[in-house]
């Protein structure tokens, strides 16, 4: 388990180290905790991980279900919620992302067990990284590096969250409300600063292929 990180965004510190020390006995290593939205995001931009196990409600202006949405747009990774209750109240709101499956609060090591060995099945996360394309430039999205005619490319961070973005969502329109919440991490984010970004990506990545939507958003293009 060496090579599969695995994020816990939990705000119980004694269920938080209640589910470490089930995935260390599992023979993971690479085991990044969070307490909010804020951190959550941080360690995924610095780590990328593979396996999420996340809280339903996480107390602060974000709850759990929309960090992972906001995750889900950036990296594949696989979604394992914590929740207090399975009410329809609940089930209603996990609903709203993709997700493997939940564990009740005790978690029980066997329901951990079970629920990770169908991501790693799922996804595949034992295999070589996926690597995606858009004109002469190649994009690695387990190790989060992007490469322009196999040599990789140091970026920026709004750079990184872009491209991750990016390819994340080939041939799949990337609404302009989508593109500031992960790169400014807002949604209050003037069009001229929006279009002097694309412009300037556009200038410093010649040859990636992606049209721009007027009033809309862009669409990444994989290699033709």
């Amino acid at each position: 388990m060496k090579r599969i990180n695995v994020l816990i965004l939990e705000n119980e510190t004694d269920t938080s180290r209640s589910l470490a020390a089930i995935l260390r006995k599992m023979g993971f290593i690479n085991i990044f905790t969070a307490s909010s939205h804020t951190e959550a995001l941080a360690l995924a931009e610095k780590y990328r991980f593979h396996i999420m196990l996340s809280t339903v409600k996480i107390g602060d202006t974000y709850d759990g279900v929309h960090t992972v949405k906001v995750l889900q747009e950036l990296y594949t990774f696989a979604v394992i919620f914590i929740c207090s209750y399975n009410d329809e109240k609940t089930l209603l709101k996990v609903s709203e992302v993709d997700f493997i499956g939940y564990l009740l609060k005790p978690c029980r090591e066997d329901e951990v067990e079970t629920l990770i060995a169908i991501a790693i099945k799922k996804y595949n996360f034992l295999e070589d990284a996926p690597v995606k394309t858009s004109g002469i430039y190649t994009f690695d999205s387990h190790k989060n590096i992007l490469y322009r005619n196999g040599k990789a490319v140091v970026l920026t961070k709004k750079e990184q969250l872009f491209f991750s973005l990016f390819f994340h969502n080939l041939d799949i329109v990337i609404p302009y409300s989508v593109i500031d919440e992960i790169v400014w991490e807002t949604n209050n984010v003037h069009s001229n600063t929006r279009r002097t970004f694309l412009y300037r990506i556009k200038k410093r990545f010649p040859g990636l292929v992606f049209q721009i939507i007027r009033n809309v958003g862009i669409l990444p293009n994989q290699s033709k």
